[in-house]
């Protein structure tokens, strides 16, 4: 049998990361319904040295991405297509996007609270005008990355892993290169990575809950609902946690009483992240009260209700005289357009069909 000779510096290494969890997070520590037991006379003033530390890790966080964050005064990478949405955000006007709108409007409120008002074109690689605050905008963006650090320990906590590892994946995402670059600009990164964790964590409280309850489910559906809400890759964490959800329900030997109580707290979360993501969509809708030509691809009903599109001062409802449009009820949704020919005659039409709305479009 042989011993192994254990240097001066792991003996030191060992009992540093030995002494920093038992001042940090003292897994030794019993609670009983969150609340200390007294013989446990120091946990209060542990449980704040947990707090110092998490905001301190904050601290760190955020410094590593306010260094020089307004040193490039040109518009960077994605800033360009999500400036030119808050853009038409605050001129109002109605445009289709890919991504849900509720990261769109976040950024947008940003802009609107910063003092922007929507007279910038955000071209690739421009100079920022000094009538849009950036590097404010910037720093709102750099706030939310560096929030990221702390809940990682949080969740990993709730995770139940060694409080070393908890620590550890806290500092990677505080110093993380890429996490920092992305949480320097103004995109939808930053707040998307925020609410996936947080997200992660109201179902680790809903899943490891000794009783659960409609209130864990609940906020699991509003967490769920804004992660969906800000970009659709969000679908792909609502599936996986949802999966997770039903093979509980399924494996679970309990009364029927039971698993009725389970399925309802599944559906109850479905149907707040159901609200959630449609309310994004209503707000958004709202906002809209100016004409585009991209507006024609919705409904004449709503075309008609906004300003300056050709068919604003018409009735709602067709009447004589009313100019009507033609379109197929099928895609490409093609428009029904009539072309005067070269002849003579004034009776020579050509009948086509088109994507784009013009003025030979509208018959009467």
């Amino acid at each position: 049998m042989t011993t192994r000779n254990v240097g001066p510096a792991s003996r030191c290494l060992a009992l540093l990361t030995e002494g920093l969890r038992r001042w940090l997070w003292p897994s030794r520590i019993k609670l009983q319904d969150g609340r200390c037991q007294r013989k446990h006379r120091h946990c209060h003033r542990r449980r704040h040295r947990v707090y110092a530390a998490l905001l301190g890790l904050f601290l760190v966080a955020l410094a590593a991405r306010l260094r020089g964050i307004g040193a490039d005064s040109r518009v960077v990478w994605d800033e360009t297509h999500f400036g030119r949405f808050a853009t038409r955000y605050i001129n109002r006007e109605f445009y289709l996007d890919v991504h849900p709108p509720l990261g769109k409007l976040l950024l947008t409120a940003i802009y609107a609270a910063l003092g922007y008002s929507g007279d910038f074109d955000f071209e690739s690689g421009q100079a920022y005008p000094s009538s849009v605050p950036i590097a404010s905008a910037r720093c709102v963006q750099a706030l939310l990355g560096a929030l990221l650090a702390p809940v990682s320990v949080v969740v990993l906590h709730a995770m139940r892993l060694p409080p070393a590892c908890a620590w550890l994946a806290g500092f990677f995402a505080a110093l993380d290169n890429a996490l920092i670059g992305i949480s320097r600009i103004v995109v939808l990164d930053s707040m998307l990575l925020l609410a996936n964790a947080l997200s992660l964590y109201a179902f680790l409280r809903l899943k490891l809950a000794q009783k659960r309850k409609l209130r864990h489910a609940l906020v699991f559906g509003a967490a769920l609902g804004i992660l969906c809400s800000i970009k659709l890759v969000g679908l792909l964490t609502l599936t996986v946690f949802n999966a997770f959800l039903i093979g509980d329900i399924l494996v679970y030997r309990g009364t029927p009483r039971e698993h009725m109580r389970a399925l309802l707290r599944l559906l109850s979360a479905l149907a707040l992240s159901a609200l959630v993501y449609l309310a994004a969509f209503a707000i958004q809708l709202l906002v809209f009260q100016n004409y585009t030509p991209e507006a024609e691809h919705m409904g004449s009903e709503f075309v008609a209700r906004l300003n300056n599109s050709a068919i604003a001062s018409q009735y709602p409802t067709i009447r004589p005289g009313s100019f009507v449009v033609l379109r197929s009820a099928h895609y490409p949704f093609e428009y029904l357009s009539a072309y005067a020919t070269n002849s003579n005659s004034s009776s020579d039409y050509v009948l086509a069909t088109r994507r784009r709305l013009a003025v030979e479009d509208y018959w009467q």
